[in-house]
């Protein structure tokens, strides 16, 4: 069976750039042939298990998912990708997200991406600009926060490489 039977059998249609659940596109403004692009996302977290629970929460919100097991993966994955939010977990071997971040941004490969870390540690330091939620967390809680800054992405909220010197972030 091909991907896009194995998906229809699921509920899922594929479409250009990704599948969507239903079956239905998205479509902004008035005209009928204008679509909206489906937000990317890049989940970077080293517990498979993790992982691919958010990946799934997230397509299922009909986000366009791509995962990265490491800092180091993540990294070499933004340099040939543009994403709307970069997801990431803080403590990995190898590299913290932060520091993923920080790469990513003296590389020029944030191209304007909101970035949010999702972590245990208890001592999070990041720019300012990052949102932080400490595990565990309500899946709607997270979902409400990805909804935001994807939104603000396209606002005018500040994004991942602004400028912000690094901070303390309080746990949420």
């Amino acid at each position: 069976m091909d991907a896009r039977a194995k998906s229809q059998a699921n509920g899922l249609r594929l479409k250009s750039g990704g599948a969507t659940a239903g079956g239905s596109a998205r479509q902004q403004g008035s005209q009928p042939s204008s679509r909206r692009e489906v937000p990317r996302i890049l989940v970077v977290e080293d517990q498979e298990d993790v992982r691919r629970m958010l990946a799934t929460a997230l397509e299922i919100e009909g986000y366009r998912v791509i995962e990265a097991a490491n800092a180091k993966d993540g990294l070499e994955r933004l340099g040939r990708e543009s994403f709307d939010l970069i997801l990431t977990d803080y403590a990995m071997p190898g590299g913290t997200g932060a520091w993923m971040l920080e790469e990513a941004v003296r590389l020029d490969r944030i191209n304007g991406a909101a970035a949010l870390i999702v972590t245990a540690h208890p001592e999070v330091r990041v720019r300012s600009t990052v949102a932080v939620i400490n595990k565990p967390f309500e899946l709607d809680y997270f979902l409400d926060q990805v909804r935001e800054l994807i939104g603000s992405k396209t606002a005018t909220a500040p994004v991942v490489g602004s400028g912000a010197q690094p901070s303390p972030r309080k746990r949420n």
